[in-house]
């Protein structure tokens, strides 16, 4: 009898299982999807700004977004979620929303804080040095202006 009923947990569970690898690859389809469609949106975007004259404008939008983008990317690397970089940070989860919304004004400490809990170092750059090393790596059509 007991071997029986392992038998049927052993299906039950192969049965619960399934649906959630389903659910899963349905996710990973659906992200995707909204991935193409926000980079086909932004590539619109962007071509009719080129077209209206309005592409200083547009770069000057996305310059604000550039330190959002950073911090957003550095957590999905990490594999973790605002809460999870809340926690190992010290920073509230509400900071690190309006951060990553464009919204946010970090100090420096908050900053350093948000790359300790990431293992990484935090520095400054200036724009020059960004082209620099633009130039070096891409040629120069690739540098920023």
């Amino acid at each position: 009898m007991e071997g029986a009923s392992e038998a049927r947990l052993d299906h039950v569970l192969t049965l619960w299982v399934v649906p959630i690898i389903l659910e899963s690859r349905e996710m990973n389809m659906a992200t995707a999807k909204r991935r193409s469609d926000f980079d086909d949106f932004m590539k619109e975007v962007e071509e009719e700004s080129v077209a209206t004259g309005e592409a200083d404008s547009l770069a000057a939008y996305g310059e604000h977004f550039r330190l959002a983008l950073a911090i957003i990317q550095i957590r999905k690397k990490q594999g973790w979620t605002q809460h999870q970089l809340a926690k190992a940070s010290g920073v509230q989860q509400s900071e690190i929303s309006r951060i990553e919304r464009g919204q946010g004004n970090p100090t420096y400490r908050t900053l350093q804080a948000l790359a300790q809990a990431a293992h990484m170092t935090l520095s400054f750059v200036t724009s020059k040095s960004l082209r620099t090393r633009a130039i070096a790596r891409h040629g120069r059509s690739a540098a920023p202006r």
